[in-house]
């Protein structure tokens, strides 16, 4: 199963790249053709934001999936193993129950605003808010994955099972 979502991760990463690519250009155009050719591009606006949004959720749940998500463990490293276990698995089954409630929210809104359009590329806002259900459902993955890994583990420590 790492396999399989490391194999994933690189796909979704990759994709990422290719969406900050096209945010940077667009950023870049609007800023050259407004400023020196004193012409609107009202387009690059909202590319810039569509893919700065979908670049965020599809490395946010990279990130993660991986484990380096900001934190400050100063507290809790100065704990027994048991404790630091049991506050890991804690955490962890708390962020995968916000992960399942994000995933059932947003398709909600997902659909609910399939059929809006965007003002300028007249693009559907579904299309746009579809990350979200979708990089909530793999982040619910890779949280799942990290549960049994600490079950399997068990307070005592070892090897993860996932």
């Amino acid at each position: 199963m790492r396999r399989v979502m490391a194999i994933a991760d690189a796909a979704i990463m990759a994709v990422v790249v290719v969406l900050w690519a096209v945010f940077f250009v667009c950023v870049i155009a609007q800023v050259f053709v407004r400023y020196v050719l004193q012409l609107p591009l009202p387009w690059t606006d909202e590319v810039a934001r569509y893919t700065f949004i979908w670049s965020s959720f599809l490395s946010a749940s990279v990130i993660l999936g991986r484990g380096q998500h900001f934190s400050i463990d100063v507290v809790v490293a100065r704990l027994p193993r048991r404790a630091i276990w049991l506050i890991e698995l804690i955490g962890t089954a708390l962020c995968l129950a916000f992960t399942l409630m994000l995933m059932q929210k947003s398709v909600v809104w997902t659909w609910r605003l399939a059929y809006a359009r965007s003002s300028v590329l007249e693009l559907p806002l579904g299309v746009v808010y579809a990350v979200l259900p979708f990089s909530a459902g793999y982040m619910s993955i890779h949280l799942v994955g990290r549960v049994v890994g600490l079950l399997g583990r068990g307070a005592a420590g070892g090897r993860p099972s996932w």
